[in-house]
């Protein structure tokens, strides 16, 4: 604030008066927290849009089962789609599975096989001890195959293809903005091979699909053996195997379907063929219902992954269920 001092004012200072200078101290009245809060508005605003710069529905987002229910609200919806077009990173948080076949109840009243058809869900991995229930599902399947195949063909041997599917988001150009839809990511497939008892055994090859990205992840060989089911599991196929998969083919839970408690568990366990064989986790065979166990031959199967299992191995031991 400036004022002029009269006192000092004569005829030749008229023109130019002295000018004093006071400082004034005046309360502050204006709120700058709205144009701050503006500001943050506007940047998250910026973020909520992928890297393509089309914009995500919080709806979908907001529904999709492979959103964690517990996360913040004001999360970045960029970092959420990206989440749900990332099954590696899916598959790697995955601690414990079940996979559940599709029961085709027609199959028990005519000699026709149809495709089979799986859908994996996701355990807790926080409480490994709960059951896993049928709530998250992560991953379906879906068998290739003709109908001589399926008809003619012994089930071990028979030529099939199959598509582990994720959950992610699609651009859809018709209607301008993302939805969730199945997308392939691990690719599965067997020639057909006449086999006879060790001779010639079919061999299923595991290859990542996933983003126009095509690698070969391993392969898995139904070995012959007259007491177990046997799956060894090579990450190469010129290498001696990683892993096997086995497990007694006398127990009550796989030769009969009574809703006792031994019959309704069956144990496969897995080996870690590299570190002399030693047991690194296990796959059960479990009781679904009676309908299902008596009127198809539809099985339902809980994986435990070892704990310091990578996301192909993980694939592999998924694979040899399938």
């Amino acid at each position: 604030m400036c004022i002029r001092d009269r006192s000092t004012w004569g005829n030749n200072t008229m023109e130019n008066p002295p000018i004093v200078q006071i400082d004034v101290v005046t309360p502050q009245t204006v709120d700058h927290q709205p144009e701050a809060a503006v500001a943050v508005t506007d940047d998250f605003a910026n973020t909520r849009t992928p890297a393509i710069g089309k914009p995500v529905s919080n709806s979908l987002l907001a529904s999709n089962n492979l959103v964690d229910q517990s996360m913040n609200p004001n999360a970045d919806t960029a970092m959420t789609a990206q989440i749900l077009n990332d099954p590696i990173r899916l598959l790697t948080n995955l601690v414990r599975v079940r996979i559940v076949q599709k029961a085709q109840y027609i199959e028990t009243f005519c000699p026709c096989e149809f495709e089979n058809e799986y859908t994996i869900y996701a355990g807790n991995p926080h409480d490994p001890d709960v059951e896993v229930e049928k709530i998250n599902k992560v991953f379906t399947c879906k068998e290739r195959s003709t109908c001589f195949q399926r008809a003619c063909c012994a089930s071990f041997s028979r030529e099939f293809a199959m598509d582990i599917r994720y959950k992610g988001m699609e651009y859809n150009e018709l209607i301008s903005q993302y939805g969730c839809t199945w997308l392939p990511f691990i690719a599965l497939r067997r020639e057909y091979k006449c086999t006879c008892c060790c001779i010639n055994r079919p061999v299923l090859t595991v290859e990542l699909n996933y983003n126009g990205i095509k690698e070969q992840l391993g392969y898995v060989i139904n070995e012959f053996n007259c007491c177990l089911f046997s799956f060894a599991i090579h990450e190469r196929k010129e290498e001696k195997a990683s892993y096997k998969v086995s497990g007694d083919c006398c127990q009550c839970g796989i030769c009969c379907n009574c809703p006792c408690e031994k019959c309704m568990r069956a144990v496969f366990d897995m080996y870690d063929c590299k570190n002399y064989g030693k047991k690194i986790g296990e796959i059960k065979k479990i009781w679904s219902t009676c309908v299902k166990e008596c009127c198809s031959d539809a099985n339902e199967y809980i994986i435990t992954f070892p704990g310091a299992a990578t996301w192909r191995q993980k694939a592999l031991f998924l694979s040899a269920i399938l």
